[in-house]
């Protein structure tokens, strides 16, 4: 119950985005090089895109607007009104998380945790 008060949300899926491009390039890649260049035009909410070749290359890339955010943030309902609580901007893109050739041989996306204690956001 919100006791009669309005709530707003914040989403990065809510802006505007170039999916369709992504889609379309991705569908005529033809290398890794393509891959990249193709899924860099994804800027809506996150997503993990796969990657495979007939040379035997694999990677999994994280792409989209990711919120540079402190720990929780956005676990709960917090004061609109107070600036200390807004967005302290977004991940660089260049540092969404990617592997590619991983020694153990394969990549996977389930929902987890895609990085390890070191990764900075």
């Amino acid at each position: 119950s919100t006791n009669g008060k309005n709530l707003a949300l914040r989403w990065t899926a809510h802006d505007a985005g170039s999916g369709l491009l992504t889609f379309y390039l991705l569908n005529r890649a033809k290398n890794f090089d393509d891959y990249l260049a193709a899924i860099s035009h994804w800027n809506c909410a996150g997503q993990n895109f796969a990657f495979a070749s007939h040379s035997g290359d694999i990677a999994i890339k994280q792409q989209g607007t990711f919120v540079a955010r402190w720990k929780r943030q956005g676990d709960f309902i917090l004061p609109g009104t107070d600036s200390t609580y807004a967005w302290q901007g977004m991940i660089p893109v260049e540092e969404n998380p990617m592997i590619k050739n991983p020694v153990r041989g394969f990549v996977s996306s389930a929902n987890q945790q895609s990085t390890d204690s070191t990764y900075p956001y």
